[in-house]
């Protein structure tokens, strides 16, 4: 058996001498021999201890550098490696891989010897490394918005105050702490001038099953933390349920019966002041009208892209895409409050996961948001089906415009500037904790990752005024952002201030052409 030999650096170790990477000490090139390779982080001409490796150089073993001595104290003789054979000018100029120069970015610092007119070779990044650097880069491009300030208003100035809390069908069951912020808010304010939407997914994850399944008894008690969350608030608080996806046994072939049964339910624990609309799965339109100041127009929009048993012509009023848009550009037209909102779980355009934008951890299996961005998810709004509701949606509220379009569905906290709408409000975070990323498009007027609510606040002189609230887990909230949606007061002939708290409407007269 041959002499064993101890490797470079255990010598280096024993002579009490700097560390040098492993690389450096490589052995001949021949048979059962590897070639010397540079350790990455190595560059030509420099040593590990900063000490210049060129020819000339210090010899030793403080003096390891690419070219640098051959031998090392205590170290048997050896041939040099390819590289160093390039330092020291065997290579006709030829860089080193992985070495600094022009070729990788590296200003001031001199290349290998070598003629200047030889051509070099160049080595870049490498196509995966190319695209993890520009899905990071773009996972950070986050614009900063301004931030705006508007006076908080008297609660004797105010109107009518809508809240608009979305995706809240998961709360905590010691206590959720955005249901708590919602409902002090409105006890501060002016409960008998209130009203809360809920923008959808009231019950995760697949909606309110039948009375036979185990998850029954935990869904109703998901159903009855938020009604009992508009009861406690103040004996003058009505409150409004919209459909979302989930609430459609998550777009399973049960949803339209899920989705009855939660109609059902609400209807009968929450009694005259909660109002669950569109009723039995119809897409809508369903007019609520809170007294002559605001006009509420709800959807049912995952009537749109579910694709299991759903309502048609002859179920609903409106059973058809045709009918809805026609009957929702009545609504809007119609003569009545002057303040239109109209109320849906998905958004139009939105800067999160379902408007195809996500955060550079997503990546890591970068299949997922590829496929999402594709189109390939029915729930996103980059599929064909989603597109097709949000032309036809947008063309209907062209003929009138509404001043907001509020809907759930991202887990996040946002305001657009729209398109047929004014303004298009994503509520999302009415779970604390439960929220998605989110990037400021080129139409956000606010984008934030967090939970939450938002307020709308219709003054007696006309004005409209904003609130975007953020929740602690304390369930303390904080009025992050806030504007003007309408700064001019009211004409001369102002609605009269009498008919100022909601009333009980229709839901079953939805103006027609």
């Amino acid at each position: 058996m041959g002499r064993r030999r101890s490797s470079p650096l255990a010598r280096l170790a024993a002579d009490g001498t700097a560390r040098a990477p492993p690389a450096l000490l490589a052995g001949r090139r021949g048979l059962g021999q590897r070639r010397a390779r540079p350790c990455p982080h190595q560059r030509p001409g420099r040593g590990p201890m900063g000490s210049g490796g060129g020819p000339g150089a210090p010899r030793g073993p403080l003096a390891l550098g690419w070219g640098g001595a051959s031998r090392a104290v205590g170290a048997r003789p050896r041939l040099l490696g390819r590289a160093e054979k390039e330092a020291h000018g065997d290579g006709a100029g030829r860089r080193v891989r992985g070495g600094m120069g022009t070729g990788l970015g590296g200003r001031g610092v001199p290349s290998l010897p070598g003629p200047s007119g030889q051509n070099r070779r160049r080595r870049g990044m490498r196509p995966w490394a190319r695209t993890l650097v520009a899905v990071v880069l773009a996972g950070c491009n986050q614009r900063s918005l301004p931030a705006v300030r508007v006076p908080l208003p008297r609660p004797d100035s105010v109107a009518v105050e809508l809240y608009l809390i979305g995706d809240a069908g998961l709360p905590d069951r010691r206590g959720e702490p955005v249901l708590r912020a919602l409902r002090d808010q409105i006890r501060q304010r002016a409960p008998e001038r209130s009203f809360v939407v809920f923008l959808g997914d009231n019950v995760y994850p697949a909606g309110l099953p039948d009375s036979t399944h185990p998850y029954r008894a935990a869904a109703e008690w998901i159903l009855r933390e938020q009604i009992e969350t508009v009861r406690s608030a103040g004996s003058g608080v009505r409150a409004l349920f919209v459909p979302g996806n989930h609430d459609w046994d998550a777009g399973g072939d049960d949803g339209w019966a899920s989705i009855r049964r939660q109609e059902g339910f609400v209807r009968k624990v929450g009694g005259d002041r909660v109002l669950f609309l569109p009723s039995n799965g119809c897409p809508g339109p369903a007019v609520v009208d809170l007294g002559v100041w605001v006009r509420i127009v709800a959807l049912d929009t995952q009537w749109w892209l579910h694709d299991e048993r759903k309502p048609g012509r002859g179920d609903c009023p409106a059973g058809t895409e045709a009918e809805v848009a026609t009957q929702l550009a009545a609504a809007l037209r119609a003569p009545g409050p002057p303040v239109r909102v109209v109320v849906a779980h998905h958004p139009l355009h939105s800067g999160g996961p379902h408007g195809g934008y996500f955060d550079w951890p997503s990546y890591v299996f970068p299949l997922v948001p590829l496929a999402r961005r594709l189109g390939f998810v029915r729930q996103d709004i980059r599929h064909p089906v989603y597109r097709r509701m949000i032309l036809v949606l947008e063309g209907a509220m062209a003929v009138a415009p509404p001043l907001v379009y509020a809907a759930g569905h991202e887990h996040n906290l946002q305001l657009l500037r729209g398109r047929a709408a004014a303004f298009e409000v994503v509520s999302g975070g009415g779970i604390y904790g439960h929220t998605s990323p989110v990037r400021a498009l080129d139409s956000s007027l606010y984008a934030r990752r967090a939970s939450g609510f938002v307020k709308l606040s219709v003054l007696q002189d006309g004005r409209v005024r904003l609130g975007v609230w953020v929740v602690d887990a304390r369930g303390q909230a904080t009025e992050d952002y806030s504007r003007w949606l309408r700064s001019d007061p009211w004409p001369s002939s102002a609605p009269s201030s009498s008919s100022a708290s909601p009333s009980r409407p229709n839901p079953a007269s939805v103006p027609t052409p």
